[in-house]
């Protein structure tokens, strides 16, 4: 099967328009079923993001934003600022480093209500964790949730900066 080839800024450029304020994608041109003026692009169900079909190729929509605006395609991944993933404006994308994005994920609830950065252990005390450089960090055995979690935060905030999620 032949592989599709690279989209480029020209044709980018006059397949769509980006509407940095909006952060939608609009037709410049009749595109299979969609018209000049209609907004281009499908939400993704299972991650929330928008997709863009060119040229026999789907594209992130935060993907083809950063290289409307640049004209260069992003070096690392593409983090929306207010973790919503199908907010495409361009104030709200920043190129991130894989552990910057997960940082500014929505932390997943444990079963048992924890906070980000605390698990439990099986002698029932909290273990305060931190992902870095691809790994979890333990940064000490608590007695108490509470403290696990300052802990964290601690630890969290000069590593993470801007990306914690608090």
């Amino acid at each position: 099967m032949k592989r599709p080839r690279e989209l480029t800024y020209e044709e980018l450029h006059r397949l769509l328009t980006y509407h940095p304020n909006t952060g939608l994608f609009t037709w410049n041109v009749s595109w299979s079923a969609a018209k000049p003026g209609q907004t281009a692009g499908n939400t993704c169900r299972i991650r929330g993001c928008v997709q863009i079909q060119l040229l026999g190729r789907n594209y992130m929509a935060h993907r083809l934003a950063w290289f409307w605006m640049t004209g260069s395609w992003p070096s690392k991944m593409i983090d929306h600022i207010n973790r919503v993933p199908s907010d495409n404006r361009w104030a709200n994308l920043r190129e991130a480093e894989n552990w910057q994005n997960v940082a500014n994920s929505t932390a997943r609830q444990s079963k048992i209500g924890l906070p980000r950065g605390v698990t439990l252990t099986r002698t029932g005390k909290f273990s305060a964790k931190l992902w870095r450089r691809g790994r979890y960090v333990c940064l000490g055995t608590y007695t108490t949730a509470e403290e696990a979690r300052s802990a964290y935060l601690a630890a969290a905030r000069p590593h993470y900066g801007e990306f914690l999620v608090t």
